[in-house]
C-alpha cells in the first residue's frame, strides 16, 4: 500500500516538470517566429524601397531629358515651363523650368541662351514602397544649366558710308580709297539727291528709292538704284549705271554702260561711252557703243550711235545718218536677251541694331566711366592704365563725351568709346603712335532691324577735330552722324543718316563691329542655341515639384 502512493506521487511530479518544458519550448518558438515575421516583414519594405527610388529616379531622369528637348525645340512657352507625364502615366515625371531674375531662381522660360537655366524635376515609383517605407517613392533632381558663350571676332567689313535714310545725306566731303580699297556709299531707303558728300565713290546704291546724281556729286564707279536714275547736266559718272528708267540730259557723260528696266531718255548731247539695254528709248546724245531695246527706238537729230542697234521698232528721221552700225528691227516681235549682261549690284545690308554689350568685345577691358570722370585728364588717366590691352571705354554717363579744346587723347591700344552724345570738336583730337582701331558708337537699343535714335543720343564731329593716319575709325550711330568741314579720318561711318561736308574726307578702311559682317547685316559668330548648352551641376534635392 505504502509503495502504491510512492510510485503514484512519483508519476505526478513527473508529469508539472514536462509541462514546464513544453511551455518553454512554446515560448521560444513564439519568439522565433516572431522573429523571423519581423525580418520578412523589413526585408519586404526595404526590397520594394530599392526598387522605388530606381523608378523615381528614372522617371526623375527622363524628366530631364524631356524638359531639355522642350527647350532645344522651343516649346517652354507654349508649356507654361512645365513638363508633365501623361494621365495615368507610370512611372511619371513633373518638371518645371526656372530662370535667374534679381539673383534668385523664378519659374519662367529662358529667352536666349545668354543666362543659366534650372530644370527641377519629380520622378514617381510605378511600384511603391510597402510597409511604411514610402520615402522612396519619388525623387527629385536639380540640373543646372550652363549659360551658351560666343567669342566674337571683329573682321572689317561694310561700305566707306552707310546711311540708312537719304534724309539729309549730302555735303561736299570727299572719299578716297585707301590701299586699294573700294569706297562706297550706300543708302537703304528713300529718294536721293546726291549734291555732294559722294566724291570720289566707287559706287553709289540707293536699294530703295531715285537718285539724282547733282552737279557736285562726283562718283568714280557704278551707279545702283531701284527707281529712276537722273543724271542732269553736268556731273560725270565713270562707270555704269543700273535703274528702273534713266535720264541723262546736258553735258553729262556716264563712262560705262546703261541698264534701264525702263526707258533710257538722252537729251541735250549726254554721252554714253559703253553699251545701253532699255525697255524703250529716245535719244538725242551719243552712245559710244551698241544698243539693245526691247521696245521702241526714237533716235532725234544729232543723235550719233556709233555701234550695232536692235530693237522691236525704230522711229527715226533718216537712221542711216544716224547709226553707224546694223540696225535689226524685230517688231512685230521682242528682242531676245540682251547679250550685254547687267552687272550685279552691290549688297545694302538691312539696318543692323548694335547696342552695348560687353561680352562682345572679347578681348577688351572694360572700364566705365561715372559721371565724374568725363574729364580729359580721367579718361586719359583710364586709357593709359589699360597699358595697351584693348579697352571698352562706357562712356554712356558723360552727356555729351567730348574733349577740351587742343586736347588730343593718346591711344595705346585699340579702343572703343560706347556714349550717347559725342561732340567731337575744338581742335581735339586723338593720337597714337602706331596702328590703331577706334570705335565710336551711340548704341542703338532697340532689336528691331530700324535705326531707333534716342532722345539723348546725338553724333557731331566738327571741323578742326583731327584723327591720326594710323587710326581707323569706326562711326555707327542710330542717329545722324554730321561731319563738319576739313575733318579728314581714315574708316566708315554706319549711321542712321549721314552728311559729309565742304572739305571732309574719308580715307576708306573697313573696320567693321563684332560679331557683324556690315556688307550683309548678318552675325559672324553663330547664335548659340539651346543645344549647346552644358550641364553646370546635377544633384538630388529634397523638395520637388
Amino acid at each position: 500500500m505504502l509503495l502504491t502512493r510512492l510510485m503514484r506521487r512519483l508519476r505526478s511530479d513527473e508529469e508539472g516538470a514536462a509541462l514546464a518544458a513544453v511551455m518553454g519550448l512554446m515560448a521560444t518558438s513564439l519568439l522565433l517566429t516572431s522573429l523571423v515575421a519581423s525580418s520578412v516583414i523589413s526585408t519586404a519594405g526595404y526590397t520594394s524601397s530599392v526598387r522605388a527610388d530606381v523608378q523615381s529616379q528614372a522617371a526623375a531622369e527622363a524628366g530631364v531629358a524631356i524638359a531639355r528637348a522642350g527647350l532645344v525645340k522651343g516649346t517652354c512657352s507654349v508649356n507654361s515651363n512645365r513638363y508633365k507625364s501623361a494621365t495615368n502615366a507610370v512611372p511619371s515625371y513633373d518638371v518645371t523650368i526656372w530662370v535667374p531674375s534679381a539673383g534668385v531662381w523664378v519659374r519662367g522660360c529662358p529667352v536666349g541662351v545668354a543666362t543659366q537655366v534650372r530644370i527641377l524635376s519629380t520622378g514617381y515609383a510605378k511600384s511603391t514602397g510597402v510597409s511604411g517605407v514610402t520615402a522612396d517613392n519619388s525623387t527629385s533632381i536639380e540640373v543646372i544649366l550652363g549659360a551658351v558663350t560666343t567669342t566674337s571676332t571683329i573682321t572689317g567689313s561694310g561700305p566707306a558710308v552707310y546711311s540708312y535714310s537719304s534724309q539729309g545725306f549730302g555735303g561736299g566731303g570727299k572719299l578716297i580709297s585707301v590701299n586699294g580699297s573700294t569706297p562706297s556709299v550706300m543708302v537703304k531707303v528713300g529718294d536721293l539727291t546726291c549734291d555732294g558728300g559722294a566724291d570720289g565713290a566707287a559706287n553709289l546704291v540707293v536699294d530703295s528709292g531715285s537718285l539724282t546724281v547733282g552737279s557736285g556729286c562726283k562718283i568714280t564707279g557704278n551707279v545702283w538704284a531701284s527707281s529712276r536714275v537722273s543724271v542732269p547736266g553736268g556731273p560725270n559718272i565713270g562707270g555704269n549705271v543700273v535703274g528702273n528708267g534713266v535720264t541723262i540730259t546736258g553735258g553729262s557723260q556716264i563712262g560705262g554702260s546703261v541698264w534701264s528696266t525702263a526707258d533710257l531718255t538722252m537729251s541735250g548731247g549726254p554721252k554714253v561711252v559703253g553699251n545701253v539695254t532699255a525697255a524703250s528709248m529716245v535719244i538725242q546724245g551719243t552712245i559710244g557703243g551698241s544698243a539693245w531695246i526691247y521696245g521702241l527706238s526714237r533716235l532725234d537729230w544729232g543723235t550719233d550711235l556709233q555701234g550695232n542697234l536692235m530693237t522691236k521698232t525704230l522711229n527715226v528721221p533718216a537712221y542711216s545718218n544716224l547709226i553707224t552700225g546694223t540696225v535689226t528691227e524685230t517688231n512685230p516681235n521682242t528682242p531676245g536677251a540682251s547679250p550685254y549682261a547687267t552687272p550685279t549690284r552691290p549688297v545694302v545690308a538691312n539696318w543692323v541694331d548694335f547696342g552695348y554689350t560687353a561680352s562682345q568685345w572679347t578681348g577688351f577691358a572694360e572700364v566705365v566711366l561715372t559721371s565724374s570722370q568725363c574729364d580729359f585728364t580721367s579718361i586719359q588717366a583710364k586709357v593709359t592704365a589699360l597699358a595697351g590691352q584693348a579697352g571698352l571705354i562706357d562712356a554712356r554717363a558723360c552727356s555729351p563725351f567730348s574733349l577740351g579744346d587742343y586736347q588730343k587723347l593718346a591711344m595705346g591700344s585699340d579702343l572703343a568709346i560706347v556714349a550717347n552724345k559725342f561732340d567731337l570738336g575744338g581742335s581735339a583730337g586723338f593720337t597714337s603712335s602706331s596702328a590703331r582701331r577706334l570705335w565710336l558708337i551711340n548704341p542703338d537699343a532697340t532689336a528691331n532691324a530700324l535705326p531707333t535714335c534716342a532722345a539723348n543720343e546725338s553724333f557731331s564731329v566738327s571741323g578742326g577735330f583731327a584723327f591720326d593716319t594710323n587710326i581707323a575709325v569706326m562711326m555707327y550711330s542710330p542717329c545722324a552722324v554730321a561731319i563738319g568741314s576739313s575733318t579728314s579720318f581714315r574708316g566708315q561711318v554706319f549711321s542712321g543718316a549721314a552728311s559729309i561736308n565742304g572739305g571732309s574726307t574719308i580715307g576708306y578702311i573697313a573696320v567693321g563691329l563684332p560679331g557683324v559682317n556690315l556688307d550683309t547685316g548678318t552675325a559672324t559668330v553663330p547664335s548659340g542655341t539651346e543645344a549647346n548648352r552644358t550641364v553646370v551641376s546635377s544633384r538630388n534635392v529634397q523638395v520637388g515639384n
